[in-house]
């Protein structure tokens, strides 16, 4: 019983001490190509985030910036969430995808390299 309330009590501690809105979740991606490219030979210039099947981008970063580490920052609120990752052209003509899901706990933070791949295009 004692454990349950001295991890109980960290977890508050560690909750009350983010930056974060209230509820939310901090979620840093990285990507890679899946037919591996890098971004100067895969003809992509920015990664878009969105919500799958839609189109409003909650986030969005030139392709190196995010190449194969965690890098786009985004707070979104806890719970489990259908994402989508879209890299475009210059004239921002989507060529690879990613659709993922990511379950996220309030006051904590994940990091995420996603593979996309090839949908076509240029």
């Amino acid at each position: 019983m004692r454990t349950r309330l001295s991890t109980l009590l960290l977890l508050v501690l560690a909750a009350g001490c983010s930056d974060l809105p209230a509820g939310n979740a901090r979620l840093l991606l990285g990507w890679t190509f899946i037919d591996g490219r890098r971004c100067a030979d895969s003809g992509v210039e920015r990664v878009v985030l969105s919500r799958a099947g839609q189109y409003v981008g909650l986030a969005v970063a030139y392709c190196t910036e995010g190449f194969e580490r965690p890098w786009m920052e985004v707070s979104l609120p806890g719970g489990e969430h259908r994402l989508e990752l879209t890299a475009l052209s210059p004239s921002e003509t989507p060529l690879y995808r990613a659709t993922f899901e990511v379950d996220l706990w309030p006051g904590t933070a994940l990091d995420r390299v996603v593979a996309l791949a090839f949908i076509g295009g240029i």
